[in-house]
């Protein structure tokens, strides 16, 4: 048997070594590549989750403002650090708190809905009255008024009682005269004599009852008319809690939504955008423009331009010389505060189209009058008549001369009935008297006491006629009757006044 090979052998294990060899140390190296990648995935995943962290924190921040801001105007502050909301508050008012939050707009939005009701207090740190505070002070106004509708019903049971024996002494005489007038034709001279004594007398009884009656009867009649105003007090007031309470509760719902989206954060940015408002009317005609909810629109301009058709007919009431303000429609489908013109009805052709004219154009190359524009008349109500009041000299033409009649002949063809005006001849007030039931207050001009005319009692017309003014606007605040000027006023009806008439102000 020939020897082994013992070489071939070494040569054999060598080789196996240093392939061993060779795949440890590629082994080590994907090892070690793999090891640091993963060390930069970790790196990268780091920095992300401190970017979303940091997003949390600013996210958490903002809607912790915003529930303490709420809670705050609730009146709710149990366990809130005051100062830390003042300082945050100070900050969200600055613009520096909120910024890239998506809903930052809507959170303005409210704050400046409840800033209104209730300017914020920064010595108090929280809103002047809570909504809290505002609801108690709501029902102790009821409470007192329920008191006292309970005794004037009081009065008028009285006052009822008292007219009902009133009557019956006076049935009761009324018999004793005839009574006595059939025995008169039986009695002798003396008799007759004797019994007509009688018969004066009991006229004078009943004189003296008759009156006692209508005196009775007039005054329940006024007590009747001062319970009726103070149950519509109390229903406007109950009216009014039920709004706020409604308000709370939108709240309240909003702030459980925002609660909820905490768990549930997304980056997103938002974009603030404002948009600038035109300031044509007074901030009360704005206010009614923005709450506009009628679809009383121009549906065809004739070729010429100057005649348009409209929505309203015979069916809404509509009659002619009745007139609107014009305004483009905005994104909302509500009139945009800008007057672009006027019109006035010319005459009604079916129960929902009319003929009108345009009586003025703001810009008719700029902003012409096109179909779809809005109509806009607050004084005008198609399904019910509204209630105004006049005061003061109302100049319609420019020449200075009071024109009270022709503007109530002209708000009675559209549907408006004038409780009360100034009668300039004696100086007296007209009409039934201002009511919780008028909406506006027109106040017009004081005389001028050098204008010609005045045969020099001018002093003393303008201080009669300014005392009327005065007494109108406070019965009008007594009961919560809007005053407005007589300009402002036919802007928003969209009647067209003299040039030499809308430059004066009356506001």
């Amino acid at each position: 048997m020939p020897p082994k090979n013992r070489g071939g052998e070494s040569k054999q294990g060598l080789i196996i070594a240093l392939v061993l060899s060779i795949l440890v140390a590629v082994g080590l190296c994907v090892a070690a590549y793999y090891g640091f990648s993963e060390q930069d995935t970790l790196r990268a995943q780091a920095a992300e989750a401190g970017k979303k962290l940091n997003t949390m924190t600013t996210d958490r921040d903002w809607y912790r403002f915003q529930s303490q801001l709420y809670r705050a105007y609730m009146g709710q502050t149990q366990n809130i650090d005051l100062a830390e909301l003042q300082l945050n508050k100070d900050k969200f008012d600055q613009g520096t708190l909120g910024t890239g939050q998506k809903d930052l707009a809507d959170a303005q939005a409210v704050k400046a809905a409840v800033e209104k009701r209730s300017p914020w207090d920064p010595v108090k740190k929280g809103p002047k009255r809570s909504y809290e505070e505002m609801l108690r002070d709501r029902a102790v106004e009821i409470e007192a008024l329920t008191t006292k509708n309970a005794t004037l019903e009081k009065s008028v049971v009285a006052a009822e009682q008292r007219a009902k024996d009133a009557e019956d002494k006076l049935d009761a005489a009324q018999k004793d005269f005839k009574d006595a007038l059939a025995k008169v034709s039986k009695t002798t001279d003396e008799e007759k004599r004797q019994a007509q004594d009688k018969i004066k007398e009991l006229f004078a009884v009943n004189r003296t009852l008759s009156d006692d009656k209508e005196k009775e009867t007039r005054r329940a009649d006024d007590t009747q008319k001062k319970l009726d105003t103070e149950l519509r007090k109390a229903k406007r007031l109950d009216e009014e809690v039920r709004t706020q309470k409604a308000t709370i509760s939108d709240q309240e719902r909003s702030l459980d939504e925002k609660n909820t989206a905490l768990s549930a954060i997304k980056q997103e940015t938002g974009v603030d955008s404002k948009a600038l408002e035109a300031k044509v009317l007074d901030a009360k005609a704005l206010e009614l423009l923005r709450n506009w909810r009628e679809d009383w629109r121009i549906v065809r301009v004739s070729t010429q331009g100057d005649i348009v058709y409209i929505n309203l007919g015979s069916a809404d009431n509509v009659k002619p010389q009745l007139s609107f303000s014009i305004h483009a429609p905005g994104r909302d489908g509500r009139p945009e505060p800008t007057v672009k013109g006027t019109l006035e009805v010319l005459n009604v052709i079916g129960d929902h189209l009319s003929r009108a004219r345009l009586t003025s154009v703001r810009d008719p190359n700029a902003s012409p009058v096109v179909s779809g524009d809005l109509l806009f008349n607050p004084s005008w109500n198609p399904r019910q008549k509204t209630h105004v009041a006049i005061a003061g000299i109302v100049d319609l033409t420019g020449d200075g001369r009071d024109s009270v009649d022709e503007l109530r002949r002209q708000l009675e063809r559209q549907n408006v009935v004038v409780d009360a005006w100034q009668d300039l001849t004696d100086f007296s007030v007209k009409g039934n008297g201002i009511t919780a039931d008028t909406k506006y207050l027109i106040i017009g001009d004081s005389p001028d006491p050098s204008a010609p005319g005045a045969r020099g009692r001018g002093s003393e017309i303008q201080a009669k006629v300014d005392a009327g003014i005065r007494d109108m606007k406070q019965k009008a605040n007594q009961n919560n009757v809007t005053t407005i000027g007589l300009r402002r006023y036919m802007d928003m009806i969209g009647y067209r006044l003299p040039a030499s008439v809308r430059e004066r102000s009356n506001d």
